[in-house]
């Protein structure tokens, strides 16, 4: 009998540090944003990959382009050939209730195409001149406000909300095609693909 209350003190001990490590890394302090700055002209592209990161896209108003990446841990971000990469793999080890927020600042016009991707987390995008905007979720909640030329929106099961006309998609879900394509330097086309997050877009 001793022996099984021993067993199960130890037992109940090693459940409360358990909760306690779960709680001390959910509540740690903010840490510090870490910064990279990129010249205008080292990069035409920019793909950004997270599992539950929140990405927030904005203009710049200067000539570089920034990415701040609120977290303790090293920039997630590599430029080569021109393209700049910003990948979030999702932490080992134990539970983290905060993801690090990731925020990116690109001056109008100065970047080809950008791909946004996220499992959970938030996107939000600002009013930000691109030729090609591509942003995919699977759950996480999508913004666009801006002008954009051609805008193709989708979702499985979320909602779409927007000034434009909704129609049922081919999966379920909603669709919202607006524009036409056009040729040239000009043009902005922003394609949206979510299966059960929703869309809301603010574009002109």
């Amino acid at each position: 009998m001793r022996g099984q209350l021993i067993k199960r003190v130890v037992s109940f001990r090693s459940a409360l540090a358990a909760i306690a490590i779960i709680v001390v890394s959910g509540c740690q302090p903010a840490a510090e944003p870490t910064v990279g700055t990129f010249e205008e002209s080292q990069v035409q592209r920019i793909t950004v990959q997270t599992d539950a990161n929140a990405i927030r896209l904005l203009p710049s108003s200067g000539r570089r382009i920034t990415v701040r990446w609120d977290a303790k841990q090293a920039l997630p971000a590599v430029l080569k050939d021109g393209h700049l990469q910003v990948t979030v793999k999702p932490p080992e080890g134990m539970i983290h209730f905060a993801q690090p927020e990731l925020v990116i600042e690109v001056p109008s016009g100065a970047v080809e195409t950008i791909g946004l991707l996220s499992v959970s987390g938030s996107i939000s995008v600002g009013d930000v001149r691109v030729k090609e905007l591509v942003i995919t979720t699977d759950s996480g909640g999508v913004a666009v406000a801006g002008s954009a030329d051609h805008v193709h929106a989708s979702t499985r099961s979320g909602e779409i909300k927007s000034s434009y006309a909704a129609t049922a998609s081919p999966d379920g879900g909603q669709l919202v095609e607006h524009g036409s394509e056009k040729q040239g330097g000009g043009a902005a086309n922003v394609t949206i693909k979510s299966t059960s997050g929703n869309i809301e877009l603010r574009t002109n």
